[in-house]
Order: C-alpha cells, then structure tokens, then sequence
C-alpha cells in the first residue's frame, strides 16, 4: 500500500504536468474507477497586473487672475481612481473628483493629482502635478476732471473704480495721502492724481485737471458826470461793481488840481474846471473785466458862498 501511494504521488505530478485527458487511461488500468477521485480539482492561477501611469502634458499654465475655472487634461493608462488636490487654496481651488480648478487670486499654486492601483493595474507613479502661476488683473478706471466758470463753489476730480477698489489722492504724482479728490475754488489749473488699489490687481495710478476760467466782470460808476461848486466838501465816488474780494481797485484823476481822488476813491474839489476820475480794476483771481476800468467826470464851479474867496477859486468857475 505504502508503494500504490508513492506511485499515485508521481502520478499526480505526470497529471499536472501533461494533463489530466491523457492520463485519465492509465489511472484507471491501474487502480479503477474506484480507487481515486473522479476529479482532482485544480488552482487557477492569479493573472499578472499589467503597469500604468498618469501624467499631464502641461508642466506648468499661466493665467491671470479673472480667468475662467478650467480643466488640464490628465492621461490615465489604466482605470485607478484620481484624486485632486492643490497646494495653495488662496490661489487656485481645484475639485477633488473632477479637477476642475478655480482660480481665487494672484500668486503660485500646485495641482496634484493621485492615483490608486486597482485589481488589474498597479501605477510605478501614483502623483501628477503641475503648478498655476496667476498674474494680477488690469482694473478699467476712468478719472474725470472740471472744466467750467468760475461759480463760487468747490470743484474736484471723479475717479470711477471697481467695487472695493480702495482710491486715493494727492496733489504730487507719487504722494497719495488723501481719501477724496481736492477740491479747489480760484480760478487756475489745477492737477490732481490718484491712485486705484485692489487685491489681485495692477495698481493704476493717474492724473486729471480741475480747469476754472475766469467770469466776466463789471466795473462802473452810477453817474457818469458830478457838477460841484467850489467850497463843496470831498465826497465818495458812486462806484458799483461785481462782488470780487480778489479785486485790486486804483483810482487817478486826470486834472488833480480840480479835482482830486485818493485810494479809496474820495474825490476833493480844489478848483474851478472840469477833471476825469478813473476806477480801474488792475488785477482780479476770478474775473475778467472788460473794459477793465469805469470813469466820471466833475465839474467844478464857482463858489457855494459868493463872498468865500478864500480858497482863490475862480468864482466863475472859468
């Protein structure tokens, strides 16, 4: 019995080495149907895993911030299930399953994505990555300046930014220390400069001009002749004229030695004839006289009191 069962030992083996059809004969001349299993079962065994990969074609994409969520194609040789991840939320965020990737502000950031074997595939590298360089976004800013006459009122400059942008100003290109535009009453040119900030933004940084013109003036006198007698005391000339504080008034007579005027345009008789006062407007911030001066005559005759000739006036006014 020992010797059958060293036979049947190396008669399995010459089974599953040439099969077991062709030794089906054999076993049963020897033992019969009787003495061995109907089947001997045999292990199949387990199928090599085949090599895969993943990888991006695209090491590295420029974008600028604004752009639209976009996708970077990745290759997948076999069927392990990828998962996305980024490096730097505050720049770009990227759905984990899909890897779709979002872009949130300016700066670097690193798309990985990861991979995991399967029964059939067995990844030699299981990450893929590539990194996302944003550059800031230009703003569209828009300054709008003044142009007009001089009103009396304050005028600036309007600058027109995106919402949350922060706006400064200044009167030197460079030096921005001011959260509203100057303003400015006089009539002059005047330059003022501003600059635009945002997160994730080109700084934009930009002038305008306030421009008030000179308004028109008006000088005269309410009488444009005065008859007065010798003896009359000095009296105050009826000037009107636009309501100027910036106004410099000068005051001449062509004949002072009929009649005089002094700088404030009190007018004295001294002698008999006939003289020409003159108001004349010599300079002026906010208006522009034209003509620029207004004149009066006085005429001067004889004596209040005929009998007064101390003053070696002529009594008849010759």
């Amino acid at each position: 019995m020992k010797r059958n069962r060293t036979f049947l030992n190396w008669l399995l083996l010459l089974m599953m080495t040439v099969g077991m059809t062709s030794c089906q004969g054999l076993v049963d001349a020897v033992f019969g149907e009787a003495d061995y299993p109907a089947e001997i079962p045999v292990q199949p065994s387990k199928p090599t895993k085949q090599s895969a990969s993943i990888s991006y074609a695209t090491s590295s994409i420029g974008k600028t911030f604004g752009d639209a969520a976009f996708t970077n194609a990745l290759t997948n040789t076999g069927d392990g299930k990828v998962t996305y991840a980024t490096s730097n939320a505050a720049v770009a965020t990227v759905n984990s399953e899909t890897g779709e990737v979002t872009i949130t502000g300016n700066g670097e950031a690193t798309i990985t994505a990861t991979v995991t074997d399967t029964d059939k595939y067995t990844y030699t590298t299981k990450t893929a990555s590539y990194t996302i360089g944003v550059g800031t976004a230009t703003m569209t800013v828009t300054a709008t300046g003044y142009t007009g006459t001089y009103d009396g009122s304050a005028h600036g400059i309007t600058v027109n930014a995106p919402t949350g942008a922060t706006i400064k100003y200044g009167t030197t290109a460079g030096s921005y220390t001011q959260t509203s535009s100057p303003t400015y009453t006089n009539a002059d040119t005047y330059t003022v400069y501003y600059q635009v900030t945002k997160d994730n933004y080109n700084t934009v940084e930009g002038s305008a001009t306030v421009a008030i013109t000179k308004a028109a003036g008006e000088i005269k006198f309410t009488q444009t002749s005065i008859e007065k007698k010798l003896g009359d005391s000095a009296f105050d000339s009826a000037l009107t004229m636009t309501n100027d504080p910036t106004a410099t008034v000068t005051y001449s007579s062509d004949k002072p030695a009929v009649a005089s005027v002094d700088a404030n345009g009190r007018v004295s008789v001294n002698a008999g004839g006939t003289a020409t006062i003159t108001a004349t407007v010599t300079s002026s911030t906010n208006y522009t006289y034209s003509p620029n001066y207004a004149e009066f005559t006085v005429k001067v005759t004889g004596m209040s009191d005929p009998d007064d000739y101390s003053n070696g006036g002529d009594p008849f006014g010759l």
